[in-house]
């Protein structure tokens, strides 16, 4: 999502006891980078700041409604132009997933450029090490009233990324749209290639409830519906806690 760079410690205190008190109704899934709405951004956190993200999914049909995985994740600038960060996933799960991102900002002409990978499973047990290991490049570039265009493509390491028909689908492209259009309020629109886990199409919305805390709301549209994790659509409710 955008970054908002100036943060109040009163706002962030109120802020993570509201997303620790909607926490506590959600479960908690793979672990990402600063982001547009389902691919990584060009965005890089400073140096000693952090976000934190909680995100409740809900997975809708005409015959079902249910609560998806959802994901609690933490970002940090850990150096100058790095990020890392760690996801909590799946519903009772132990295992959590890490990330970590290198990123140079956009400069007059030239456009900002980022690489890294996330998904990387660290659970100690088969069964909860959720290792998809995608790694990724993106370029992104400000077209002056219009909107930061984003392109990259990805790779990923695991054959969980398989597609429906269990044969090899780990590469695709990665585009983005995104524009901040007030002072608190941001949209973006990306898309996800491959007949896989990953492969979706997003919209969604942020809204600053405070210079520190921001509520986003958005909409994954999946390509591949015949496979059993991806026959419904989501809807997720995101708080993000800059600090």
């Amino acid at each position: 999502m955008h970054l908002e760079l100036e943060r109040k410690p009163t706002a962030l205190r109120a802020g993570i006891l509201a997303a620790l008190c909607f926490f506590v109704f959600i479960k908690t899934a793979g672990a990402t980078p600063t982001d547009t709405i389902g691919i990584p951004s060009t965005d890089i956190l400073e140096r000693g700041s952090g976000q934190l993200k909680i995100e409740s999914n809900i997975s809708e049909s005409p015959q079902e409604r249910h609560n998806a995985p959802s994901e609690l994740g933490l970002e940090y600038g850990v150096a100058r132009k790095w990020e890392a960060g760690a996801d909590l996933n799946g519903a009772g799960s132990k295992s959590v997933n890490l990330n970590f991102k290198y990123g140079v900002e956009e400069k007059k002409r030239l456009p900002a450029f980022a690489i890294g990978a996330y998904a990387i499973g660290i659970g100690r047990k088969a069964q909860n090490k959720l290792n998809y290991e995608m790694w990724y490049a993106v370029a992104g570039k400000t077209i002056p009233r219009f909107a930061r265009v984003t392109a990259g493509g990805y790779y990923g390491t695991s054959n969980l990324i398989n597609d429906v028909d269990n044969q090899q689908n780990k590469t695709g492209l990665l585009l983005s749209l995104d524009r901040q259009f007030t002072e608190k309020l941001w949209a973006a629109a990306d898309y996800l290639s491959g007949n896989n886990l990953y492969g979706a199409k997003g919209v969604g919305v942020s809204y600053d409830i405070t210079r520190s805390n921001s509520l986003c709301l958005s909409y994954m549209f999946y390509n591949a519906k015949q496979i059993a994790d991806r026959k419904k659509d989501v809807f997720s409710a995101q708080i993000e806690i800059n600090y």
